[in-house]
């Protein structure tokens, strides 16, 4: 087939390709290199494109072999890719992670209070976390650099009201709101930075009651959440979060981040990233993540709550 153009028109493999011969044969080699090392290829100094490629063709003889060719990488998706990794290993001037808001996220203060943990809800927290006990390691997977400019984690807004997990009426507790709560597929454990903590409930959770939830990565507490995923309706969600010191956060960011145990993995959702939208041709801002739609979540009970 006669090259018509420098890149693939269709990347299926259901439909031909078309690319430069150079590109072609620069895949054989790489499939071939350091492979079947005993064939040997008689050819003279000066050769033409034909005469050499026959010289191959004819010393392999019956010998063939796969060969995967996907589409060459432009010059800017090179400098593209050099760019992120560069990131990867600087540190960001600013040492933090910010997150970008979805899309049609509401005003924090249209949010409703987180309504008061049940005694049953409050007993269920309980008895899960006794048997499914956070691990006793650090809540981030991979610590991550990020430049102030390139923001990778979606945030929301929500309300949530924190109390111990064996908190009595009378037992201090703390609501906190926040409109950039990040989500965070790569954390194990929902988190909150000690920091955002006042005094009081500091020392609340210094007391020994609080030991058998205490490990040397912070403090198991139980809250009563709303979360605010775009346009949709909030999640009423009660869960458990780890209360962690800043400095074992990755970039030491102050602030809440929403994990996968009890949280996460208890939600039913699909992502929208900016880039997918705006490859379908929406119009999407370079100020937002793009879109978090929700189906529904798993209550303490077990029961599934449809959005």
């Amino acid at each position: 087939m006669a090259a018509t153009s420098p890149l693939a028109s269709k990347t299926s493999t259901s439909h031909p390709l078309s690319f430069p011969p150079s590109h072609v044969l620069r895949a054989v080699a790489t499939s071939m290199n350091w492979r079947d090392r005993d064939i040997v290829v008689n050819v003279e100094r000066e050769m033409t494109w034909r005469s050499a490629t026959a010289a191959v063709l004819d010393a392999l003889g019956d010998r063939d072999g796969p060969v995967h060719i996907s589409a060459p990488r432009l010059r800017g998706a090179k400098e593209y890719i050099k760019r992120l990794a560069l990131e990867q290993v600087t540190p960001s001037g600013s040492g933090n992670i910010h997150g970008l808001p979805l899309r049609n996220a509401p005003d924090l203060a249209s949010l409703p209070h987180p309504k008061p943990t049940s005694m049953s809800a409050r007993a269920k927290l309980k008895e899960d976390l006794r048997r499914e006990p956070i691990p006793d390691r650090e809540p981030y997977l991979l610590r991550i650099t990020a430049t102030a400019e390139d923001r990778w984690l979606p945030s929301i807004p929500g309300t949530i009201e924190i109390s111990g997990v064996d908190s009595v009426p009378d037992d201090p507790q703390i609501t906190l709101s926040r409109s950039d709560i990040l989500i965070d597929t790569g954390a194990h454990v929902s988190t909150i930075t000690d920091d955002l903590l006042d005094d009081t409930f500091r020392e609340y959770l210094s007391d020994s009651i609080h030991d058998p939830y205490r490990s040397s990565t912070g403090v198991t507490v139980q809250l009563a959440g709303v979360f605010a995923f775009g346009d949709q309706p909030a999640l009423e969600m009660d869960c458990i979060f780890q209360v962690v010191p800043l400095d074992s956060v990755p970039n030491q960011r102050s602030g809440i981040i929403l994990g996968q145990n009890s949280v996460i993995d208890s939600i039913e959702y699909s992502s929208r990233p900016r880039k997918t939208l705006i490859a379908r041709g929406e119009k999407v801002l370079d100020t937002v993540w793009g879109d978090i739609v929700v189906d529904g979540y798993v209550n303490v009970d077990g029961d599934y709550v449809t959005i």
